[in-house]
């Protein structure tokens, strides 16, 4: 499996693959920092699956063009703020 881990702080997306290593060890992680590298990635290797890491600064749009172009690929999105998100839909 090959899972896409977007967020801009590098601490974070580490403790995230830990989360995900723990329910499947033989995955292979990518690390983008942002919606750009997080393009470039999906077109390089297409993903079993999209992490991102919620920050109020993200735009829910890149959101939403990231995630159209690539249906059908399940994405978890981890945020601290219901609220943040749920504004942002």
């Amino acid at each position: 499996m090959k899972i896409n881990i977007m967020g801009a702080d590098a601490e974070r997306r580490a403790g995230l693959k830990t989360l995900l290593r723990r329910v499947t060890r033989q995955s292979v992680f990518h690390e983008v920092r942002n919606w750009q590298e997080a393009h470039a990635a999906q077109k390089r290797s297409r993903p079993s699956m999209i992490v991102i890491d919620w920050a109020p600064a993200l735009h829910p749009l890149d959101r939403q063009s990231l995630l159209r172009q690539y249906l059908g690929i399940p994405a978890a999105i981890m945020i601290d703020q219901p609220a943040a998100l749920k504004s942002s839909c």
